[in-house]
């Protein structure tokens, strides 16, 4: 093969894959890791997690396409199947490897925790073949995020870490992340055609979702500390902290884009980007109390505000949405 046409094939792979969002599913576990073990370090095998979250991610983002394969050709959009530059049986093959091989990583940690990251592959997967509609996917999606997120405690359990983060906390955590998830994407599905409907105020209320799932999840760290130990101070700030980071995403990025009042789909597109790439922020609030007090919440916390300006660059050569 010539290096032009092994570098196109490694292209169209990763716009297959979407790896511009990639730092999204490190931070999913390393986030979840911090949450679970109060930003301590854990043991080493517990960053095989990090592994897992990534193939889950990439193999659901592959069965994506092959799914989607003939309504993206009938639409004309440039996706690598459609386009010629990659086969539908290496999407596949690549999906079924992926989730084979996350799940296993998983498994190697625990079987409760292999367990676990098959059911959020299932949820994956179920999007992929049968997600269509305008709550039915977007809940799949925030279902796979969330359940991503609290993977986290399923390995501090696994493991026997003590202390460990409170079930009611990783839980409002989890749920309020998936709600940002699930209002981002309830707004990128406006920006094709699957939904002909009149877009409306449509894109409002999925703003409302984002900013309200953002907002409450940084708020809800403080829920995470096991009620019988002292709060450190430091973590106590990182809680604030994280809730005016929220705050200031939510008046800088999320109001403005309520200024719109005749939306379009490209609109809907640009803004679904934005927040995506927004999801690293999120991710970064969320470890930051836990940065204060530990250093696997500092190694958290760092990774998704690296990752952000990555997945900004990447996005030109492997479009997100």
């Amino acid at each position: 093969m010539a290096p032009a046409s092994f570098t196109s094939s490694l292209v169209a792979l990763g716009q297959l894959m979407r790896v511009s969002l990639a730092a999204t599913a490190v931070g999913d576990a390393l986030v979840g890791l911090a949450i679970a073990h109060l930003g301590d370090w854990p043991a080493p095998r517990a960053f095989l997690l990090v592994g897992a979250s990534l193939c889950v991610y990439h193999g659901g983002m592959a069965l994506n396409d092959w799914a989607d394969r003939e309504a993206d050709t009938r639409e004309g959009r440039p996706r690598p199947i459609p386009m010629g530059a990659v086969s539908a049986r290496l999407a596949l093959t690549t999906a079924l490897v992926a989730f084979a091989t996350g799940i296993g990583l998983a498994w190697c940690i625990a079987p409760a925790v292999g367990a676990w990251m098959a059911g959020v592959a299932t949820l994956a997967i179920v999007y992929d073949l049968f997600g269509r509609g305008p709550y039915l996917g977007p809940l799949l999606l925030g279902a796979c995020r969330a359940g991503n997120l609290a993977a986290g405690t399923m390995v501090a359990r696994a493991l026997g870490v003590t202390p460990i983060a409170t079930d009611a906390g990783v839980l409002w955590v989890a749920l309020l992340y998936g709600t940002y998830v699930f209002g981002v994407s309830s707004l990128g599905r406006l920006e094709d055609e699957e939904d002909p409907r009149p877009l409306g105020y449509r894109p409002h209320r999925a703003l409302s979702r984002v900013l309200n799932g953002f907002t409450l999840a940084a708020l809800g760290t403080f829920l995470v500390w096991p009620a019988d130990l002292p709060r450190p101070t430091l973590f106590l700030v990182g809680v604030g902290l994280a809730f005016l980071i929220a705050l200031t995403f939510g008046l800088l990025v999320v109001l403005p884009l309520f200024r719109h009042r005749k939306w379009t789909r490209a609109d809907a597109g640009a803004a679904t980007g934005r927040l995506l790439r927004g999801l690293l922020l999120v991710q970064a609030a969320i470890a930051l109390p836990f940065a204060m007090v530990g250093a696997l919440g500092k190694l958290a916390c760092a990774a998704c505000l690296l990752g952000y300006p990555l997945a900004k660059a990447l996005r030109r050569l492997f479009p997100p949405t």
